[in-house]
């Protein structure tokens, strides 16, 4: 397995596990570690996370990750020039459905488009 970086200058490991129960959270690293398989992003293949890009967003490219699909547990991250995975968020799964939303509330953690 070739690594892809991630980075967490915002602290969403740390936010995870304050709010994540230790069944999501494990889930959270599973979910984590799938994301770090390069091979995972070569042949475009996440069967736990379906890593997908968030629609409806101009401004900036964020990208959406399952942490637990069934009760809507997500994890928003940025791709980079420098090619790093930067993470973003943790979505609640109540917060799930309002991902556009959520986004524009909380736009100071998004990286804007270059």
């Amino acid at each position: 397995m070739t690594p892809k970086p991630l980075k967490d200058e915002l602290g969403i490991i740390a936010k995870a596990y304050k709010i994540l129960s230790k069944n999501l959270y494990s889930d959270f690293l599973k979910a984590l570690a799938e994301l770090e398989d390069n091979e995972n992003h070569i042949k475009r293949v996440f069967p736990h996370t379906q890593l997908h890009k968030v629609s409806g967003i101009k401004s900036v490219n964020v990208y959406r990750a399952y942490i637990n699909k069934i009760k809507g547990w997500r994890i928003h991250l940025q791709y980079d020039n420098d090619k790093f995975l930067h993470l973003c968020d943790v979505l609640t799964g109540e917060e799930h459905d309002e991902t556009t939303e959520v986004i524009k509330r909380r736009k100071n953690k998004y990286k804007k488009k270059r």
